[in-house]
C-alpha cells in the first residue's frame, strides 16, 4: 500500500501540483501578515471616541464615565424613560443591558445622604 503511494508521489504532475499548492499557501500567509502590518485594525481612541459619541469611553476614562452616569440618573431621577435613545444605548453599554435598573438604583443611592455611599464610591482616606 505504502509502495503504491511512494510511486505516485514520484510522478512529476503530482510534484508540480504540491509545489504549487505549498507556494500559494505560502504567498496567502505572507500577504495576510504583510496586509496587517501595514493597515492595523484598531479601535478608535478616547479623544476620537469622545468627539464622535459625546460621552466619555469608558475604557479610557471610567471615573468620567461613571460620572456622566451619575449625572444622567440625577437629572433624569431615575426614569429609564426621560433618556434620549443615545443616552439609553450608552448606559445600556456599560452595564450589559441593565441600563434601566442601573439607573433607578444608582438615582436612589444619589439621592441618599453622602454618608451612606457604597465603599466603592468612596475615596480612600
Amino acid at each position: 500500500m505504502f509502495g503504491r503511494l511512494l510511486e505516485l508521489l514520484n510522478l512529476p504532475i503530482v510534484k508540480i501540483v504540491l509545489g504549487a499548492v505549498a507556494v500559494i499557501a505560502l504567498v496567502t500567509m505572507l500577504s495576510a501578515g504583510t496586509r496587517d502590518a501595514v493597515n492595523p485594525r484598531s479601535t478608535p481612541s478616547a479623544p476620537t471616541f469622545e468627539q464622535q459619541f459625546g460621552r466619555p469611553d469608558p475604557g479610557f476614562h471610567p471615573d468620567s464615565a461613571s460620572d456622566y452616569v451619575d449625572k444622567l440618573a440625577r437629572d433624569s431621577g431615575g426614569d429609564w424613560n426621560k433618556l434620549s435613545p443615545e443616552d439609553q444605548r450608552y448606559v445600556n453599554g456599560l452595564t450589559a443591558g441593565h441600563g434601566a435598573i442601573y439607573l433607578r438604583d444608582r438615582s436612589k443611592l444619589l439621592k441618599k445622604p453622602s454618608g451612606t455611599m457604597p465603599l466603592s464610591r468612596k475615596k480612600p482616606p
